[in-house]
């Protein structure tokens, strides 16, 4: 395979793994809209302007640990280096918390579809 091929190649896997990350973004947002409707815990994901970013903050009565973080730069990018960098606080201040444990898949789904919510936001789409 030629060069100009491979590079078209992956051009096209790019282009498809955006519009995965896109579905993805939108489906974690209606995710989001039905856990709190049956969320009976009472927990819930808030961000809050902190600095040059924002904290990504789980809220479960006066109970608050910071989970995650974003920068203001963290916007300009891709949806995958958003995304990466989401994933990337989690397992920061899984260590500055010092907590042995992960989130569970509920509590990272909050915090994705939290952080697709400000980015969506922050960039303004609709």
């Amino acid at each position: 395979m030629q060069l100009k091929e491979c590079e078209k190649l992956l051009e096209d896997a790019t282009e498809q793994i955006n519009m995965m990350l896109r579905e993805r973004e939108e489906i974690l947002i209606e995710w989001h809209k039905a856990f709190d409707a049956e969320n009976v815990q009472a927990v819930k994901c808030i961000y809050e302007k902190s600095g040059f970013g924002y904290a990504l903050i789980l809220v479960n009565g006066d109970s608050r640990l910071k989970v995650s973080e974003l920068w203001d730069g963290d916007f300009e990018g891709d949806l995958d280096a958003y995304y990466k960098q989401v994933e990337h606080g989690i397992h920061k201040y899984r260590i500055l918390n010092r907590r042995d444990d992960d989130l569970t898949e509920w509590q990272r789904n909050l915090v994705y579809a939290t952080a697709a919510e400000l980015r969506k936001k922050v960039i303004g789409y609709e």
